[in-house]
């Protein structure tokens, strides 16, 4: 899902600014890494109230990602201004 999302990110950004979204798109690697070392990195998603579903912001975007047994999985990668919970539901990330 992340791969998708944010090739279709990055394909549609760099159309008006191709500096900028190299460098998002880098940020996001490099925090994705990050995440491998450090998987409570972030904070809890304030709309979602589940301590395992987390987020990162990065420029204006939030990287969301979910912690489980088997480590750390990147849920997302969306706008700051969307309502996640509008758009996906009231369990949209049920990762247990």
């Amino acid at each position: 899902m992340l791969a998708l999302s944010l090739t279709h990110w990055f394909n549609m950004s760099r159309k008006s600014s191709r500096m900028y979204a190299s460098t998002i798109h880098d940020r996001v690697m490099e925090t994705v890494d990050m995440l491998e070392t450090f998987p409570k990195l972030g904070r809890m998603v304030p709309d979602y109230k589940d301590e395992t579903v987390r987020e990162l912001v990065i420029g204006t975007h939030r990287l969301i990602h979910g912690l489980d047994n088997e480590g750390v999985l990147v849920l997302a990668f969306i706008h700051g201004s969307r309502n996640i919970l509008r758009r996906l539901g009231d369990d949209p990330w049920n990762i247990r």
